[in-house]
C-alpha cells in the first residue's frame, strides 16, 4: 500500500513541477529502495486495519486531486496560449 501512495503523490507533483526541477524527484525516488530496505531490516512490520484505510482511501483522493490540477493546467495553459496569440494578433494589426 505505501508504494501506491507513494506513486499517486509523486504523479500528482508531477503535473505542476516546472520541467527542470524533474530529476530531483527522480534522484529522490530512486533512493526509495535504499530506504524501505532499512525499514524492513529493522523488523518493523506495521499490520494496521485502519491505516491501510486510511492509505487506500487517500490514494483515491490523490488520484482524484491529480486529475483536477491536471486538467486545471490544462485549461490555463489554453487559456495563456489564446491570449498570446491575441496580444500578437493586435501587434501584427497595428503595425501593418
Amino acid at each position: 500500500m505505501y508504494e501506491q501512495l507513494l506513486a499517486a503523490h509523486v504523479a500528482s507533483l508531477r503535473i505542476a513541477t516546472p520541467v527542470d526541477q524533474l530529476p530531483k524527484i527522480d534522484s529522490q525516488l530512486s533512493q526509495l529502495h535504499t530506504v524501505a530496505a532499512k525499514y524492513s531490516t529493522l523488523g518493523v512490520v506495521v499490520d494496521n486495519k485502519e491505516l491501510d484505510y486510511f492509505r487506500s482511501h487517500y490514494v483515491v483522493l490523490l488520484c482524484s486531486f491529480k486529475e483536477q490540477l491536471q486538467h486545471h493546467v490544462c485549461v490555463h495553459t489554453m487559456e495563456a496560449i489564446t491570449a498570446c496569440w491575441e496580444i500578437e494578433q493586435s501587434l501584427q494589426s497595428i503595425t501593418v
